[in-house]
């Protein structure tokens, strides 16, 4: 595994970023070899907090949507 496949996401990662990550760590479980504990168990790991920093990050836009939703229904 590459030093940048290793690095785990941080709250600082952008969402493309992390995204990327979660697409890679997808894709590269869909070709593991299982049999290799060793290797699954980190990508997976990294994969699942990578996957935390987009969930994070899509919530936030979410939030930020609606609350201006209201505020421009409450306007009129």
């Amino acid at each position: 595994m590459s030093k940048d496949q290793t690095q785990q996401p941080t709250e600082h990662q952008t969402y493309n970023e992390a995204y990327q990550k979660l697409r890679n760590g997808v894709d590269q479980l869909r070709r593991t070899d299982i049999a290799n504990m060793d290797e699954l168990v980190p990508l997976v790991e990294q994969t699942t907090a990578a996957y935390q920093v987009c969930r994070q990050r899509l919530e936030a836009v979410e939030k930020l949507v609606k609350g201006a939703l209201n505020q421009a229904q409450e306007s009129k």
